[in-house]
């Protein structure tokens, strides 16, 4: 504001709005302040020598928009100098006119026009439109939610973010799911789960092809299995409810198959108990149960829960005399007690109920067996006590007092054979070596080659073989032969010796442990056997001849077989059966011992022996030491078990071992079947590989026992035979004497 010749006093500034923009100033200017987004009229009022003059102006503070938006004019368009009616008019443009906006001031935009335009006037590129005006489109949208994963069962929700904030052209997202099994959303957004699995949500400006996605996982929760009670012959399985399940599958381990298998559908998500019948007593299980979601017809499973292992109670024996027994189970949660039931041999019937896990009973008979079955039950009050299943029976028997058998003499302390000494701990080398055994029969004393020693303080049968190795083999390294060109070659050569690979073989398998079981004389005995090879010994002591290798005619009979036990002929024959026989007996008043062990070298079984190979593949190592092992058995007693040539030296029964119609022996990576008619799996059915049963220590045992005490059936421990004598003739199972121990027990 100026006026020619005219002197400006003072000035007065004022702003119609403050909150929008101040000023301050005087008569040489003013400075305005924005304050927040508007237009306002800043007056100013000037005293001077011609009087007092007033003066206007429209003051716009704009809010900046930034990045810059593209703009088109829907209709005619009046620029304007300011963001109000009342600002001056800078001209009028047409339908379709760009603008770019760079800011806003209440119903105007701050627009750029393109510069090919031309003004009137000279106040710039940037004018004011309304609003109203002009149209903006959106460019982008950017899709969220309000959880990064999902549960099935819950709802969740999307949101949608349009590019930019001041579009007014297609202001709305259209969604859609990728797979409406998993998850569906509704046009606000809204997601409803109904299955695990993954799905892509879509947001999609309506109208354009402008999108954005999210992909989400819905999930299944597992649930945590545990278990309320434990019995004989039934489970009881809980887990945890999940209440987004439509139920659960309830899985058990199958140990022949080695996979879990469907025990049970549970078809409802509020059932969150299983009652396992199908378990029998001692038993151990497995399980997992797997929460289910249906829709549709569909059945998704969630992830396994944890893995539930669970030992049904068994009734084991716990002590017995021979007089009482005691017997217990584990204890079951729950129950209010137990019904105990005990026949006697006579069937009559004994029925008690107690609280403890145990049951004791007195006065017994001896060498007597009763049945023992138990039953858990529980008291309801007020109504009628439920009884649940019964366990297996139990069958034990009372111990016989002096019956002869060597787990009884274990137990009560007694030597069980003669030869066998009871001691706290392992007899030494020395005292074995000076130990002698005394003939029950001619009262002598004399040594023995084989000696036994049972320790009670660790429970382990040792058994001292003397022998004396010799051959020109010996010390010759093993070798390995296979067949080229239909003859047998030498392959290969071991780094152990076949003196090494002999006291391997013995240790091997006569070193086992024992565990009472059926095919034991008496059941209910635990100990180990170790045996100790002695080649040294004080003067007199007796060895085993042992000869490895040498001419054929030294290391065969008539009978064609390699690896043998023979006894020196005494020219005085026995009776046995029906037949006639030389074969040699213990010589014990003459301190002679004339039993021999031969062991060939694979030169001989393969080169001298033409055909010797027995199942079609070559001999190893491993089958050399279970030979060893086999001629040991004949040492300690034992006759063969096998079947040969058609004739049936052995009637299978539960006195020899475990029957088995099939053994499979692995050679150089194949597995080659073994047919046994009649045959049995132990170290005397002379076949590669088999281990000793559990009974033939105690077979060996007797078999001593009768030889020492000269009876006619020594070395037949198993069944009585001869070559040539097809007939069976059944060992007798004879009392041995038994002698007090210096306790008098």
């Amino acid at each position: 504001m100026e006026a020619a010749n005219t002197t400006i006093n003072s000035a007065t500034w004022a702003s119609s709005d403050s909150s929008v923009m101040s000023v301050t100033g005087d008569k040489n200017g003013a400075t305005l302040t924005a304050k927040k987004e508007g237009a306002v009229k800043i007056t100013v009022t000037a005293n001077t020598t011609d009087g007092i003059i007033k003066d206007t102006i429209i003051g716009n503070t704009v809010t900046r928009i930034s990045p810059f938006v593209a703009s088109t004019a829907n209709s005619t368009v009046t620029m304007m100098r300011g963001c109000t009616s009342d600002s001056l008019d800078r001209g009028t443009v047409s339908t379709g006119f760009k603008f770019t906006i760079h800011g806003k001031c209440g119903n105007y935009y701050y627009c750029e026009v393109p510069d090919n335009y031309q003004f009137n006037d000279n106040l710039g590129r940037f004018v004011y439109v309304l609003k109203s005006k002009l149209n903006i489109y959106a460019t982008k949208v950017t899709v969220t939610s309000n959880s990064n994963s999902m549960t099935v069962g819950a709802r969740y929700k999307l949101y949608s973010k349009i590019e930019p904030s001041i579009a007014n052209m297609h202001q709305y997202v259209d969604w859609s799911s990728s797979n409406t099994n998993v998850a569906t959303v509704d046009a606000n957004g809204n997601i409803t789960t109904h299955l695990p699995g993954t799905v892509t949500f879509t947001g999609k400006i309506h109208g354009t092809n402008i999108k954005d996605t999210k992909t989400l996982t819905a999930t299944l929760p597992t649930t945590k299995v545990s278990y309320t009670s434990v019995h004989f012959k039934e489970l009881y399985l809980k887990w945890n409810k999940v209440n987004a399940a439509t139920g659960y599958y309830v899985y058990k381990y199958n140990s022949k198959k080695k996979t879990y298998t469907t025990l049970a559908t549970i078809k409802s998500k509020n059932t969150i108990t299983y009652k396992d019948t199908r378990v029998s007593d001692g038993g151990t299980y497995k399980y997992i149960v797997r929460p289910y979601v249906e829709y549709k017809g569909i059945k998704v499973r969630a992830a396994n829960s944890n893995t539930l292992t669970l030992k049904t109670s068994k009734v084991v024996l716990a002590a017995k005399t021979n007089s009482k027994i005691h017997v217990k189970w584990s204890k079951i949660a729950g129950v209010s007690g137990y019904q105990v039931v005990i026949k006697s041999p006579k069937k009559k019937t004994i029925s008690k109920t107690t609280s403890a896990s145990y049951y004791k009973i007195t006065g017994l008979k001896s060498s007597t067996y009763y049945y023992y079955y138990v039953r858990p039950y529980k008291k309801n009050y007020g109504k009628k006590t439920t009884y649940y299943s019964w366990s297996k029976v139990l069958k034990v028997g009372t111990y016989g007092k002096t019956n002869g058998y060597f787990a009884d003499q274990i137990k009560y302390g007694i030597t069980p054979w003669p030869g066998v000494a009871m001691t706290y701990a392992p007899a030494s080398t020395s005292a074995m070596n000076n130990y002698t055994i005394k003939d029950v029969d001619t009262g002598k004393k004399f040594k023995s080659p084989i000696k036994y020693n049972y320790s009670t303080k660790n429970h382990t049968l040792y058994m001292h073989i003397y022998v004396k190795f010799s051959g020109p083999s010996m010390n010759q390294k093993f070798e390995y032969y296979a067949v080229k060109n239909k003859r047998y070659v030498k392959t290969g050569t071991s780094k152990y010796t076949y003196k090494q690979l002999a006291k391997q073989g013995f240790a091997k398998y006569w070193s086992i442990n024992i565990k009472g079981n059926k095919y034991d004389f008496k059941s209910g005995i635990n100990f180990r056997t170790k045996l100790i090879v002695h080649e040294v010994g004080n003067s007199g002591q007796v060895f085993i001849p042992v000869r490895i290798g040498g001419r054929e005619e030294e290391a065969k009979t008539d009978g064609g077989y390699w690896y043998f036990v023979r006894g020196a002929i005494t020219g005085k024959s026995y009776k046995i059966g029906s037949k006639n026989t030389s074969q040699a007996l213990y010589n014990y008043n003459n301190h002679k011992w004339p039993v021999h062990m031969y062991l060939t070298t694979e030169y001989h079984t393969a080169v001298l022996n033409r055909g010797h190979n027995y199942y079609g593949y070559d001999l190893g190592i491993e089958d050399y030491r279970s030979t060893c092992g086999h001629e040991l058995g004949h040492c300690l007693g034992l006759n063969d078990g096998y079947i040969a040539d058609n004739i049936k030296r052995v009637d299978p029964t539960e006195e020899i071992g475990t029957l088995a119609k099939e053994a499979y022996i692995k050679e150089g990576g194949w597995t080659y079947s073994v047919k046994l008619k009649d045959g049995v799996r132990n170290i005397m059915v002379s076949s590669p590989r088999e281990l000793a049963i559990k009974n033939d220590v105690e077979m060996a045992l007797k078999a001593q026992g009768d030889a020492i005490n000269n009876y006619d059936y020594s070395f037949q421990a198993y069944k009585t035979y001869i070559d040539g004598d097809y007939s069976y003739h059944k060992s007798k199972v004879i009392l041995m004497p038994v002698k007090k121990n210096k306790k008098g027990k």
